[in-house]
């Protein structure tokens, strides 16, 4: 596997970051964009 994280994502590393998004600890951000890919976008894949 050549993923940076040697694994696939699923629907419940979109569901955690959602559940952060809408917490306390994302109250400050604003106009963000969130890659959810397991580093393949900063490695080029």
């Amino acid at each position: 596997n050549r993923m940076p994280l040697h694994a696939y994502g699923d629907t419940r590393d979109l569901g955690k970051m959602a559940e952060f998004l809408v917490g306390d600890g994302a109250a400050y951000i604003t106009g963000q964009d969130f890659a959810v890919d397991g580093g393949a976008l900063a490695f080029g894949y």
